[in-house]
């Protein structure tokens, strides 16, 4: 619970916002997944035994189609849902990073505004190579 309170804390309430969209987004994607792998024993079955799925779908179909169009059908569902998936996953991805750098790129400069607005008597009583090491070893962004 302490590591929820830090971020928390670290976070503005924009940030936060987005934190809650970016689960949400993980939901989705997720969601999308499974979607996506159940797609694939009807696709397959359909290329198979199209007798089956038609069959199976005529029970539940009022109206008649033929085992071509319907073997088509699932083909153009299957693609489509696979497009839609990597379209989503791929924005998904692009936000997460944008996020994520523009969070770094937030509290890099609010950690080097603070060691600026210090007093310079705090550095004379510890190591210089300490602070430099904070910038240069994590990661300094390019702003």
């Amino acid at each position: 619970m302490n590591y929820l309170a830090s971020i928390n804390k670290i976070l503005n309430s924009r940030e936060r916002k987005k934190l809650i969209v970016l689960f949400f987004l993980f939901l989705i994607s997720s969601i999308l997944e499974i979607f996506s792998l159940g797609m694939i024993f009807p696709l397959i079955q359909s290329l198979l035994n199209p007798d089956l799925v038609s069959n199976f779908l005529e029970d539940k179909i009022d109206f008649y189609i033929n085992k071509e169009d319907l073997r088509l059908l699932i083909i153009i569902c299957f693609f489509s849902m696979f497009l839609f998936k990597n379209l989503f996953i791929f924005f998904f991805n692009w936000w997460t990073f944008k996020l994520t750098n523009n969070l770094n790129v937030r509290l890099c400069k609010d950690l080097y505004s603070g060691y600026l607005n210090m007093d310079p008597i705090y550095f004379v009583k510890k190591k210089y190579w300490n602070f430099n090491e904070k910038f240069t070893d994590r990661g300094w962004p390019s702003i």
